[in-house]
């Protein structure tokens, strides 16, 4: 049997049950996700590209659908939320940090997730920027601010990337500088 695709994408997954957890979490259709794993599948499938469903929830969680009720029946289904996967290797909270949702992430970290997960691995803080909600979340619960990533650290990044003296948000600058400094 050949590996199924959704439009363009192919996940690289033959089992039916698998697949269909896989769509629907790339989906958040939390119904797909819940008919899946009552039909057997396998909480963390991954896809080819190395995402489990629950991966794919924080992903598509950026572009305009709603992750946390099938972030939620993946949680309670016992989805390994410290999962690294991925071509740049990443986590479900990487990744919801990336598309900076503040609930995700809270959501994932109040569920075991490792705000600083193995320095191999996209770091959380540096992911979350510039979203000052989302960095105070994974401060309070015990992110590395110093840690560095790619040759920078957090606020490093954000000043070389974010801090604008001309057109900037000063007050989001004075707010990243306190989180991070």
């Amino acid at each position: 049997m050949a590996a199924a695709s959704l439009g363009t994408y192919s996940f690289g997954i033959d089992h039916p049950a698998d697949l269909a957890l896989t769509v629907a979490a790339y989906n958040c259709a939390p119904l797909g996700v819940i008919r899946a794993l009552c039909d057997g599948a396998l909480v963390d499938v991954a896809s080819s590209n190395g995402f489990t469903p629950l991966m794919w929830v924080a992903f598509r969680s950026g572009i305009g659908f709603d992750p946390m009720a099938s972030a939620r029946w993946l949680l309670a289904a016992g989805a390994d939320v410290n999962r690294v996967g991925g071509n740049l290797p990443a986590t479900a909270l990487t990744l919801a940090c990336e598309m900076h949702n503040a609930e995700l992430v809270g959501l994932l970290l109040r569920n075991g997730a490792d705000p600083d997960p193995p320095r191999h691995v996209d770091s959380p803080v540096h992911c979350a920027l510039p979203a000052a909600d989302v960095v105070a979340l994974l401060i309070a619960a015990g992110a590395d601010r110093n840690r560095i990533y790619r040759k920078q650290t957090a606020l490093e990044r954000y000043l070389e990337g974010w801090a604008d003296p001309e057109f900037g948000d000063p007050d989001r600058d004075a707010a990243m500088r306190r989180l991070l400094g």
